[in-house]
């Protein structure tokens, strides 16, 4: 099998191949590569015996599965990257050049697939899979499940007794590293009907090199495992694990090296997915910046995953919106209101408000409408009602003070100092810019400063709040308060308006 094909390989080398769509056996020579920082497939065929209006109206059999909106998967055969499999790859340009005696085309399709592996077989979206699993580097203090010691071997004296005693007799050496494995973390999960394994796992290698000698390295992972998954199952799963990580590191990690398991002997590597690309920044985080060791602690990570993914759809939305923020390096008035968007979801799932009656509710709005119609008019009292029937039990403030109820006096000195200006400036901040318009005593301007501000204290006291609704213990807050980055910069002041 050829050597993994990565995304910096693929911008200096092109693949060549010869490549099919799924279903034909009909092969194209093309070649694969980067433009623009997305990935391409250029395919160049060769069509005899048709007319060039054939050619021209694109009806010819051989162009038709490439034909707008036609999306087809292609499977290549390549030297360099194995098999690859390209999925859903829209066309992007067509040029084709004919002669007429005797009648041949030379058609050039460029395509855009959206997804792309590569390895020893060809993956399929349909196929049922066992196992996926990608390398979270930059994470050893959080995952690991491996301590490496090393000791010196001492013989034992007849006035002092050596533990390593035993082990220097037995091999002769005077050095060991001494490699222990803990109890890797494990979680049964149910997603989409169907059951799932999720383990953080640790491993060690040795690796030698006549220039820098000899090296041993952990590396750090996470496994999706199920009985019979399709792709985009396990893909899901795994989507929500990086979630679930990031949050827990209050930073931007995503996995790396995403790895599908074929069969017992074949794999296949995650090369390019469409927006994706634009995230992979190396992550890592030392152990004063973290909150809770995962790997130290296998049956608060079983716990915690399998609270994770017993969320609502409602909670699951909220912490996507929180996830995307940690991407997003920009700083500006969309992202502060996503992450207030995200406050609300999560604060109305904290409410403890009794609801409505319906039958009562439905009256009073019927009583309403004939109020407003008489005062207002119809297309007034259309609009209030939508706005009456939409309105939540409790307001914005109940819902941000519901979060902050169980965070930390610790974390809420450190990051809202005056609790009570804290909401205030949220409230105030959110409706600004919601509605793009001047505040009584909070103009536009000064509310898009404030939310520069107000979007990374949100984003550091969800996640406080996250890793509390699961079970995990905030030991190591204080530290994380004092050095982790986006924390930080949370805990600046607001400024004074």
């Amino acid at each position: 099998m050829p050597g993994s094909i990565t995304v910096d390989r693929l911008k200096s080398h092109p693949v060549v191949g010869t490549w099919f769509v799924l279903g034909s056996n009909e092969e194209f020579p093309g070649v694969l590569y980067f433009e623009d920082d997305n990935l391409r497939l250029t395919l160049y065929l060769t069509i005899d015996g048709n007319t060039p209006f054939e050619i021209l109206t694109r009806t010819d059999p051989r162009l038709m599965p490439f034909a707008p909106p036609n999306q087809p998967t292609l499977l290549g055969r390549t030297k360099a990257a194995g098999h690859v499999t390209l999925f859903n790859c829209p066309q992007l340009t067509y040029q084709s050049a004919v002669q007429l005696d005797p009648p041949l085309a030379r058609v050039e399709l460029t395509l855009g697939p959206s997804q792309a592996w590569s390895g020893s077989g060809f993956v399929s979206s349909e196929e049922p899979y066992q196992e996926l699993s990608f390398r979270a580097p930059g994470l050893h203090n959080i995952l690991s499940t491996i301590d490496v010691d090393r000791q010196f071997l001492v013989e034992s004296k007849p006035k002092r007794k050596s533990p390593t005693h035993k082990l220097k007799k037995l091999t002769g050496a005077n050095e060991a590293i001494l490699i222990h494995h803990r109890e890797q973390p494990k979680a049964q999960i149910v997603r989409a009907d169907k059951s799932f394994e999720i383990q953080f796992a640790s491993s060690i290698a040795q690796n030698s090199s006549s220039l820098d000698g000899i090296s041993i390295t952990t590396s750090d992972s996470v496994h999706i495992l199920s009985q019979a998954a399709t792709l985009t199952e396990l893909v899901n799963v795994a989507y929500e694990v990086e979630q679930f990580l990031a949050l827990l590191c209050i930073g931007p990690f995503r996995g790396e090296r995403v790895a599908l398991s074929l069969d017992m002997i074949h794999r296949a590597e995650l090369i390019w997915k469409i927006g994706k690309q634009n995230r992979l920044a190396r992550f890592s985080l030392m152990p004063h910046q973290m909150l809770v060791p995962l790997g130290r602690h296998p049956e608060l990570a079983r716990q915690a995953l399998e609270r994770w993914f017993a969320a609502s759809e409602s909670t699951r939305l909220a912490r996507w919106l929180i996830f995307d923020a940690l991407f997003t390096e920009v700083s500006s008035t969309s992202k502060f209101l996503s992450v207030a968007q995200a406050w609300e979801i999560a604060g109305r799932e904290e409410s403890k408000a009794a609801p409505y009656n319906k039958q009562k509710f439905k009256a009073a709005c019927r009583e309403v409408e004939k109020i407003l119609n008489n005062q207002l008019g119809e297309d007034a009292a259309k609009r209030l009602l939508q706005l009456l029937r939409s309105s939540n039990r409790e307001s914005f403030a109940n819902f941000v003070q519901n979060m902050m109820k169980d965070i930390p006096r610790l974390a809420l000195d450190r990051i809202c100092r005056d609790r009570s200006n804290f909401v205030s400036a949220v409230v105030k901040t959110r409706n600004v810019l919601t509605h793009m318009q001047d505040g009584k005593d909070l103009p536009i301007e000064v509310a898009s400063y404030l939310s520069l501000f107000l979007t990374y204290k949100l984003i550091v006291l969800y996640c406080i709040h996250t890793c509390i609704t699961m079970g995990l213990p905030l030991d190591n807050l204080a530290g994380m308060l004092d050095n982790n980055t986006m924390a930080l910069t949370a805990c600046r002041p607001l400024p004074s308006v």
